[in-house]
């Protein structure tokens, strides 16, 4: 007859794995988990061997930080003898070990079979970085995966996603059709070398040969962000940072966006610029003057 499932709390000691279990764990980003979120998932018995067939990374973090004597997670009770008594699911047992292992392979394969849905898991990260990048760290993913994802799905980030709002936006509340930035064709080479034209020559336009700065080609997409009182108003700015560099400046526009209230990180960097003018007393024309 099958029994009803239950949690039961077990010391930690009697837990006993798996006879086999291929899968690896990050113990760290498990560990962290925990610490950030207590215990959620809770590890899965077999009642014919008595041995677990699901929490196997749950249960070295355990077992690790019981050996140092931390704190115990929330979640996890400790015994008037010290022993940590960790919660179990029980009331499943398999027909055979051949079952067992079947079950044991097929809870974490069918999770990593579902994959994600990549555009959408870039802008759930960013929002959760943009909120507090410290719930980006016990998610799994990091700064660099979190770019990577960025750029390779299109999603715009929150900086970039910032900047093109304030691009559609006019002085008085008008907005033009955003259009991404101009792209050449594959293969293109932009800006092109150079042209010259001879006179007489269509397109020449003139009585001396001379230099044609570079045109766009008929299939050049065109752009919106042209018209006077729209995107002439900005000036796109980009900088080319080391890894660590970059972490500390996203971290810092993301404190002055929360601490001021600021709508978007282009606020911010003009914040952080006028913070500098104004600790240094110094002027716009001196900050430009070239060093003798």
């Amino acid at each position: 007859m099958p029994e009803d499932r239950r949690l039961d709390y077990m010391p930690l000691t009697e837990v006993a794995r798996a006879h086999r279990n291929p899968k690896k764990h990050d113990s760290v980003g498990i560990a962290r988990s925990m610490d950030e979120f207590g215990v959620v998932e809770i590890p899965a018995l077999d009642e014919r061997t008595g041995r677990l067939v699901a929490g196997h990374g749950r249960l070295d973090v355990w077992l690790a930080a019981a050996a140092k004597q931390q704190q115990p997670p929330s979640g996890v009770k400790v015994g008037p003898d010290g022993v940590w008594l960790v919660p179990v699911l029980r009331g499943w047992a398999s027909k055979d070990d051949a079952h067992a292992e079947a079950y044991l392979v097929g809870s974490n394969q069918l999770t990593i079979n579902g994959g994600w849905d990549d555009p959408g898991l870039a802008k759930l990260l960013d929002d959760l970085a943009a909120e507090d990048n410290s719930l980006l760290r016990v998610t799994g993913f990091d700064d660099d995966q979190l770019d990577k994802l960025l750029s390779s799905t299109d999603t715009l980030g929150d900086p970039a996603g910032g900047f093109l709002k304030d691009m559609a936006s006019q002085p008085f509340g008008q907005t033009v059709e955003q259009q991404p930035p101009p792209q050449g064709p594959p293969d293109y080479d932009w800006p092109p070398p150079p042209q010259t034209y001879t006179p007489g020559e269509p397109g020449g336009g003139g009585d001396e040969e001379g230099p044609v700065g570079p045109q766009l080609p008929p299939e050049f997409p065109p752009t919106a962000y042209g018209p006077a009182g729209t995107a002439a108003q900005y000036a796109p700015v980009s900088w080319v940072l080391h890894a660590d560099a970059r972490t500390r400046l996203r971290a810092v526009l993301r404190h002055l966006q929360k601490t001021r209230e600021l709508a978007t990180s282009a606020e911010a960097v003009n914040a952080l610029v006028d913070d500098y003018i104004t600790a240094h007393n110094i002027t716009i024309e001196q900050a430009e003057e070239q060093p003798a």
